[in-house]
């Protein structure tokens, strides 16, 4: 996530006006009692006192059903790697909950409250997030939760990878001892591996933050989609795709991303993706009118389900690091 937001600086939600009056309106309203709203700050002085916070994890549990996969909050999360580096059986995620990661989370919260489709339960859910960000920062249960819920799901994915090299019938020594096929693969296979959000990410980043970029958030998502086509039992040939698992999970593997942005094709790209895609990677081709595109493709992303990749483009475009290539 990205450091604090000045209130004259353009909002991270890419609409190109002032942060002052655009999100930061949103922000402000999100904890303020409407009608028919729970009295979230009530909430929490009344657990304060009384000692039971049955309540409060109530909401938080609410809260929570938004921001797993799928969820319009998916994107809230601390980098993949940083928590990789934790002790998997007593996390503290307080160590990564930084005073910028918990502005752009609380950023986010407030862009999903402001859309006004969600049921009355899930509402007072965020909003109690946000209370409670505000109210006790790194040591809030939403953080503690959210660390949980990474933790969770990085277990997951290993246990998956160990599924696939026994169903396959392989070991790790068995991929140790063919890594130097693994990059004639990609050159002949070239699988679709990033989507353009990703690789709009890795293109847009500088040399020195390119591993940053892959790591935080993308190697893990590239090592889900192997893993998809791993539980095919009939896959013709499981060890590239294994090996790229591998890579992705364990590995910091800088070339690997370098390969997959200059040698494979994107998945599924849309025709304002394909054309941002060509006037980037060519710098000619047609006219073509960037920020509307990019707009577009943002809302598309949203609306096709992607929260984590439409958030990684609007991120993208707020960072706005010059290209790192050409």
């Amino acid at each position: 996530m990205q450091s604090a937001v000045g209130r004259n600086e353009p909002c991270p939600c890419g609409s190109g006006h002032k942060y002052k009056k655009c999100c930061l309106v949103a922000r402000e309203a999100a904890v303020r009692v409407g009608v028919d709203e729970i009295d979230v700050k009530a909430v929490v002085e009344h657990a304060i006192e009384t000692k039971h916070w049955k309540a409060v994890d109530g909401f938080v549990e609410r809260a929570l059903e938004l921001f797993v996969p799928g969820g319009p909050l998916e994107h809230v999360r601390f980098r993949d790697d940083l928590v990789m580096a934790l002790d998997p059986e007593s996390p503290d995620m307080t160590r990564l909950c930084s005073a910028g990661w918990m502005t752009q989370s609380e950023l986010a919260i407030a862009r999903v409250l402001d859309r006004g489709d969600l049921a009355p339960g899930a509402r007072d859910g965020l909003r109690m997030a946000i209370y409670l960000l505000r109210r006790f920062g790194a040591r809030s249960a939403i953080v503690e939760r959210l660390g949980a819920l990474q933790v969770a799901e990085d277990r997951a994915r290993r246990g998956r990878f160990i599924s696939a090299l026994t169903s396959h019938g392989w070991t790790v020594d068995d991929l140790a001892a063919r890594w130097t096929e693994l990059v004639a693969w990609i050159d002949r296979a070239r699988p679709p591996l990033l989507s353009f959000a990703e690789w709009f990410a890795m293109r847009q980043a500088s040399a020195e933050r390119l591993a940053e970029v892959w790591l935080a958030t993308i190697a893990r998502r590239v090592c889900d989609r192997c893993l998809d086509r791993l539980d095919d039992p009939a896959l013709a040939e499981p060890a590239p795709w294994l090996q790229l698992a591998a890579l992705t999970l364990f590995a910091d593997a800088p070339t690997l991303s370098d390969m997959l942005l200059e040698v494979t094709p994107l998945r599924a790209p849309t025709p304002d993706e394909q054309a941002v895609h060509a006037a980037l990677q060519t710098h000619a081709g047609p006219d073509l009118d960037m920020t509307a595109a990019l707009q577009r493709i943002m809302a598309a992303t949203e609306a096709a389900g992607d929260h984590r990749g439409a958030a990684l483009v609007r991120e993208t475009l707020h960072v706005a690091v010059p290209p790192r290539r050409g």
